[in-house]
């Protein structure tokens, strides 16, 4: 057919993306099918670059295919994640850790569910029997209650079915400290990058309010504080509301 290689490098290179489609379609890779795919990429004469990089890539996608599914429901089940497991390394990859970042906050989440309260290890000296809840990133600062009243409305306050609504900016008095955040079954710690730590007992805490953005803190002499965990904040409303209700039996509202 008087064809040169480079008119039939298109032609070989879907054959072998072909190859590695149906080599990676049950999720695992053989001895044998590692084998079949090496000699395919010396028989067609294909870039060695090239073709690790058409594996990497569809084997990749295969594997965060697998994890999409999964986290649908934002929740990841022991199950699902053996299943990620499975697959990862059937495939010989490693979850990238953004990727590793979202699944835990979904093994979290699934935690949560069942009522289980965690036990972490927090940068504080504790009490005697006192246990660490949750530690993590946040900013926070005082709130304007007038602001927030006027920007939300006194009936959803009243009601505390804020989960949908996010606080404005302008509510929040003041820059935003940024620190780390430290949960224990008798207080809230608040540890700046700059200053000194700010113990709150939960026996202070009058109401708390979850919003899209963080939650507030209402304390019982009526001061009001917004505290923003990032991507967080639904567990740590959680775990906070549990330990000032001790109802987890329908969860957080």
């Amino acid at each position: 057919l008087a064809l040169r290689p480079r008119d039939l490098r298109g032609v070989h290179e879907r054959a072998f993306g072909t190859a590695v489609l149906e080599a990676v379609s049950d999720d695992c890779l053989s001895v044998e099918e590692r084998l079949l795919i090496y000699k395919l990429q010396h028989l067609l004469g294909l870039d060695p670059r090239l073709a690790d990089g058409a594996y990497g890539v569809l084997a990749r996608e295969r594997l965060l295919k697998t994890i999409a599914a999964a986290l649908c429901d934002g929740v990841l089940t022991p199950e699902e994640d053996a299943e990620i497991e499975r697959v990862r390394a059937g495939l010989s990859l490693e979850v990238p850790d953004a990727i590793e970042v979202r699944l835990e906050a979904a093994r979290e989440r699934h935690r949560l569910l069942g009522g289980a309260l965690p036990t972490v290890r927090v940068p504080q000296p504790l009490g005697d029997r006192e246990t660490g809840r949750f530690l993590g990133r946040a900013s926070w600062g005082v709130v304007d209650p007038r602001r927030l009243e006027r920007a939300l409305g006194d009936k959803t306050l009243q009601t505390g079915k804020t989960g949908g609504r996010t606080v404005p900016q302008r509510a929040v008095r003041g820059e935003r400290v940024w620190g780390d955040v430290v949960l224990t079954d008798r207080r809230l710690i608040l540890r700046p990058d700059a200053g000194a730590a700010w113990d709150l007992p939960l026996g202070e805490l009058r109401q708390i309010l979850r919003f899209r953005n963080g939650t507030v803190l209402r304390t019982h002499d009526d001061r009001r504080f917004y505290l923003d965990p990032g991507d967080r904040n639904e567990p740590f409303y959680t775990i906070l509301y549990w330990l000032l209700f001790g109802d987890r039996r329908g969860g957080p509202d």
